[in-house]
């Protein structure tokens, strides 16, 4: 018995030791938290980070939030420098990033899944929430031609996206703001066919419309110098018409929000998704909002289409969904922070 009280301290100490091990590794797999005040140096100092810092005058004033999008579908080049001849890496398509600069058309992220800084092109970073912009205006500050809406206004901004036809321009400029029925951001495109690009606004943005073809509209967004394709029922006009021939200002389909009517293609055509879209029987009776559920604490692999052969994307713990329909044991779902639509596994949604 006294042997075994002499060796009670020791016994102790071990275990605490064992403990505290326990809780050093535990906290170094927590993902790094963005600091209130925004982007700064400490964002890499935190994980350690050995790329190029940005200038202190190219961080941005708030964090954006994005998702890669890789044009051939399976990844994009990143690099440990602003001008491409550092270190060479690739990052998949749909990795979540947070951006913290600016550089040109650089942007210095970090991709919180890895823990690690990289700088990729601007063009292959989809922004959901935040802003890569250095300064705001007004679309009041906008100087458009006196002759009216017309190329010229996209040739000022050097625009690479789709022009419109001669005879799509409006006769005169019109004015309003980005909405969106889910989020706070809407889908734009670099095409009137959603074909092209795609890109996210920030709700409440200003746009100048300059033409339209169907229910999309050609706009230029003072704010980032920048022009889009963007669906009419995602900006609210407050000046000129919507469209030349006489339209009543609203898109052809009034869209049914939650709560209200039933899923159908038509959520998923607001959105211009481009996934896998449900057969008319798999699609629920009514909506239900979900909350995704990662096992492992960070997130879980969704898809483009049901059987999982689509693009392959990841969707963050916590996340908020809208469930509109499921096919074995897949859903198919919007997430509203992002604007996009996914089929992800059952089990990985907790309603």
């Amino acid at each position: 018995m006294k042997k075994l009280y002499r060796k009670m301290p020791l016994l102790l100490m071990k275990n605490a030791f064992a403990i505290l091990c326990i809780l050093i590794m535990m906290m170094t797999m927590i993902p790094t938290t963005f600091a209130a005040y925004g982007p700064s140096s400490a964002d890499l100092k935190e994980i350690g980070s050995q790329i190029e810092y940005p200038k202190d005058k190219e961080y941005l004033d708030d964090y954006a939030y994005g998702t890669i999008v890789a044009p051939k579908g399976h990844s994009v080049y990143c690099y440990g420098s602003a001008d491409r001849k550092g270190s060479q890496y690739t990052v998949l398509d749909g990795e979540e990033v947070v951006v913290l600069a600016k550089r040109k058309d650089m942007l210095c992220v970090i991709i919180p899944s890895q823990r690690r800084g990289r700088w990729v092109r601007e063009e292959y970073v989809d922004v959901y929430s935040g802003s890569t912009g250095t300064s705001k205006s007004s679309s009041s500050t906008f100087r458009g031609s006196k002759y009216g809406p017309g190329e010229a206004d996209l040739k000022a901004i050097n625009s690479g996206i789709e022009y419109p036809k001669a005879k799509e321009y409006w006769s005169d400029y019109g004015y309003g703001t980005v909405t969106a029925k889910w989020g706070d951001t809407a889908a734009c495109y670099g095409t009137a066919d959603c074909k092209g690009s795609k890109y996210s606004v920030p709700v409440g943005e200003d746009v100048v419309v300059l033409a339209g073809r169907a229910d999309m509209l050609c706009v230029i967004i003072p704010s980032q110098n920048k022009a889009r394709w963007i669906n009419e029922a995602n900006v609210s006009l407050y000046s000129g018409s919507t469209i030349n021939s006489g339209s009543n200002g609203r898109a052809s389909y009034d869209f049914d929000s939650y709560g209200n009517g039933a899923p159908s293609s038509a959520d998923l055509k607001e959105i211009g998704s481009q996934i896998e879209y449900p057969k008319s029987k798999e699609y629920w009776s009514s909506y239900v909002i979900g909350t995704v559920y990662a096992p492992k604490g960070h997130s879980v692999y969704c898809y483009g289409s049901a059987d999982r052969k689509g693009s392959q994307y990841t969707v963050l713990d916590g996340e908020t969904v809208v469930i509109l329909a499921s096919r074995g044991d897949m859903l198919c779902v919007i997430i509203p922070s992002q604007e996009r639509a996914r089929w992800i596994r059952d089990e990985y949604v907790l309603y």
